[in-house]
């Protein structure tokens, strides 16, 4: 979501082009100058965003692992595993000769 790019369009060819019409006084210059000052805040928040997200995302996973001794859970549901893993090398570290 953060990866879409709004339209990269010059704001000034709106602004131009209103000028070439005749459509452009004060009050429509100050409406498209609002409009493409506010399109490029917000492209610039997106771009801000899309920088930080991934940072915060972990953060957030990092606290929810905290809570609550989640992450001593998850550890502690791998120790079967790694026991069985670990009686396997020290069978095999047996049966090869020194």
């Amino acid at each position: 979501m953060l990866n879409v790019h709004s339209a990269t369009s010059d704001p000034a060819k709106a602004i131009a082009d209103a000028a070439v019409a005749g459509q452009l006084d004060e009050k429509r210059l100050a409406a498209l100058i609002t409009e493409a000052a506010q399109r490029q805040l917000v492209a610039n928040y997106r771009q801000e965003l899309r920088a930080r997200s991934e940072r915060m995302f972990v953060e957030q996973f990092h606290r929810s692992l905290l809570k609550n001794g989640r992450a001593d859970a998850i550890l502690d549901s791998l120790h079967p595993s790694f026991d069985t893993a670990a009686e396997a090398i020290a069978a095999a570290r047996d049966v090869i000769p020194h």
